[in-house]
């Protein structure tokens, strides 16, 4: 495969999704087809000029346009079953359980809670009875966002080195900021980048304080 002309800035394709306002299908078909050559693996290219385009679109386009992009995104429950090989009977069953699923940014399980806090999911299960419950969701899951979250978040602080520098780790095998990374710059609206900061600050960052 040809050296990439230009300097490449991975991204997952949920955020990418997210940046476009489509759904993460619509960038799985877009990467199978018309993106394909901005494919690194299972992440894409911000930086590749396809992708460029083709988020740049949505900035002008009329609603008109728009509707049609999101007809092209999507597929009828028989073309649905082809795909997938399973029958339209039980994907009309299983409808409200993909609805479910669809889950906004920062609406985390205990489980990734827990690691983010830096602590077990016992001690987190236990807080949502307490000073986490603002922050539980209707779906069952945990708003990273929520200042409650936040709170637990800060009275947690990350460990510091000799030079008191934070000592970051790691979650999932990729850094404690990747799901807010874009390029080489954060989102700082990010949920991940306020707990990363009420982390480090041992308080509610005053942004949303």
């Amino acid at each position: 495969m040809a050296k990439p002309k230009h300097r490449q800035m991975p991204i997952s394709r949920a955020e990418l999704a997210r940046r476009k306002g489509v759904t993460a299908g619509a960038v799985t078909r877009a990467a199978q087809t018309f993106l394909r050559a901005a494919c690194i693996g299972r992440r894409m290219d911000l930086a590749h000029p396809d992708v460029v385009q083709w988020l740049a679109a949505s900035a002008v386009a009329s609603p008109e346009a728009t509707s049609l992009l999101l007809e092209e995104s999507t597929v009828s429950l028989s073309e649905l079953a082809a795909m997938s090989r399973i029958d339209v009977a039980q994907l009309t069953r299983d409808l409200p359980r993909f609805e479910a699923s669809l889950v906004p940014i920062g609406h985390v399980s205990v489980a990734e809670f827990a690691a983010r806090a830096g602590t077990d999911s016992d001690e987190v299960i236990a807080a949502t009875a307490a000073d986490l419950a603002p922050a539980v969701t209707a779906s069952g899951r945990l708003d990273m966002a929520h200042s409650a979250a936040l709170s637990f978040m800060a009275a947690r602080p990350f460990k510091r080195d000799a030079k008191r520098d934070p000592i970051v780790p790691d979650v999932h095998g990729e850094g404690f900021l990747a799901p807010a990374c874009v390029g080489k710059r954060i989102d700082a609206d990010h949920p991940v980048c306020r707990v990363f900061l009420a982390r480090c600050l041992g308080r509610i960052p005053d942004e949303v304080a």
